[in-house]
């Protein structure tokens, strides 16, 4: 499995852990060595002890740096879908209370475009170009009113 460490911890009792694509691994006693925040790994997992809620938890046996055509390390996003999913109900949410959405069609789209932006960003900060195919009307930048008709834009 390949994945981002995103976040790096212990236990009460000093075990080492991490945090690789939202979800928690320790690591087997076996491993010697860390991936560092940012790092992206592949690594082979296996599962132990009891559930206890959560499902059973995950422990990795072995890793090793994800490297490009060069052989240098590669690093990856260290947000994940939650932080996302956080800041699109904040960016909906703020459009709600506004009275700017007002039916579930409207949230819609906003969502899909609040997430859509977040997602992009995260992208371009792996270095490749986000694809932009955004459907603005036509002479959308000569207009400072972006409501339709000339309407009051309510703000």
């Amino acid at each position: 499995m390949i994945g981002v460490i995103q976040k790096r911890g212990n236990t009460k009792n000093g075990a080492p852990t991490a945090t690789i694509d939202g979800k928690s691994y320790f690591f087997g006693r076996d491993v010697r060595s860390f991936p560092d925040i940012g790092q992206k790994v592949e690594f082979e997992w296996s599962e132990f002890g009891d559930d206890r809620g959560q499902g059973r938890p995950r422990s990795i046996q072995k890793w090793r740096p994800v490297v490009d055509a060069q052989g240098k390390p590669e690093t990856g996003p260290t947000i994940s879908d939650a932080d996302i999913l956080r800041s699109v109900s904040n960016v909906v949410g703020s459009a709600c209370a506004a009275g700017t959405i007002k039916d579930p069609m409207e949230l819609e789209k906003w969502f899909v475009a609040a997430w859509a932006g977040f997602t992009r960003r995260q992208k371009s900060a792996n270095g490749k170009d986000p694809e932009l195919d955004d459907d603005l009307p036509e002479g959308f930048y000569h207009s400072e009113n972006p409501a339709p008709n000339g309407a009051d834009p309510g703000w």
